[in-house]
């Protein structure tokens, strides 16, 4: 019944005054402010309601052409910029990738080892190296 009588009530003239007004009244309000207006008891109703409205919003025209935009104008101002650089601005750094890296790598790795995956892998490769006529000869020490 709400619903209905908020279509009855709003246009979209009368929306857009109502959404204008209202952020021009909390764009200034720090975050903090949001705690005196959330019910413990209503979390969970409202965690599930921002889901809608995101779900919602996230689809619109609107939305996507705002993500368009601000993805090409971040391009636009750092496509110049070296990649490390980029990534420090997002707080990763070599230590951080290297850190990343070993934990994923090492159970790969280890697998890899008692598979006998790399040993087969090298002995083909070491095969074909020592097999090589030029390795033969090299190696041929009897030939004097």
């Amino acid at each position: 019944m709400s619903e209905h009588v908020l279509n009855q009530h709003f246009d979209d003239e009368k929306l857009y005054h109502f959404q204008a007004n209202l952020w021009h009244k909390i764009k200034d309000m720090p975050l903090n402010v949001l705690k005196n207006y959330i019910e413990v008891q209503d979390l969970s109703n409202t965690v599930s309601l921002g889901h809608e409205i995101w779900d919602h919003i996230r689809q619109t025209d609107y939305l996507q052409q705002q993500v368009h935009d601000g993805v090409y104008g971040w391009y636009i101002r750092n496509q110049e910029r070296p990649f490390d650089l980029l990534l420090r601005d997002l707080n990763i750094d070599e230590a951080l990738i290297q850190h990343e890296l070993q934990q994923l790598l090492a159970p790969i790795v280890q697998k890899l080892v008692s598979s006998a995956y790399l040993r087969e892998r090298a002995r083909a490769y070491l095969e074909k190296f020592y097999y090589a006529e030029t390795a033969q000869k090299i190696l041929n020490l009897d030939a004097s």
